[in-house]
């Protein structure tokens, strides 16, 4: 286990083919029997999401739980980076990387999606980094703040 919040838990795994992903399990506890529906009707949208800047959801598995798998983020959050104790500050380059690459992801949520998704908790916590700092913002790190209009 790579994390642990109040809705899910976060594995670390690999395929086959060599990626590198997360499994995150979400617990019962977050979910009642009509919750389990919205959020299933939601992934049916959510998962033709396609931009470099929006977590990608590889797939998902409903027998236990519900699972979802995206790619692992290897820098972990925004959160995790700012947060880190006896870390070098963060480079500018980096910093502006960041901002940018979360602005153009809300973007493409806002404006460029067949449906628009609204995600309603951006936070640190939320932009996921990849393993050359492009963020991503995470679609799954509390589904109840995620609104598809």
């Amino acid at each position: 286990m790579v994390g642990k919040g109040g809705y899910a838990e976060v594995y670390k795994g690999v395929l086959k083919d060599g990626r590198v992903i997360a499994v995150k399990r979400l617990s019962r506890a977050s979910t009642d029997e009509r919750k389990e529906k919205e959020f299933l009707t939601e992934l049916g949208t959510i998962g033709h999401v396609h931009h470099p800047n929006v977590s990608a959801l590889l797939g998902c598995c409903i027998d236990n739980g519900l699972h979802l798998i995206f790619e692992f983020s290897s820098h972990g959050s925004v959160a995790s980076l700012l947060h880190e104790e006896n870390s070098a500050p963060i480079a500018w380059k980096i910093r502006y990387k960041i901002a940018i690459g979360t602005a153009r992801g809300l973007h493409y949520l806002h404006k460029g999606c067949p449906r628009r998704i609204i995600h309603r908790d951006i936070k640190a916590s939320n932009i996921l980094l990849t393993v050359d700092f492009e963020p991503q913002v995470d679609l799954w790190n509390n589904s109840l703040f995620c609104c598809v209009i």
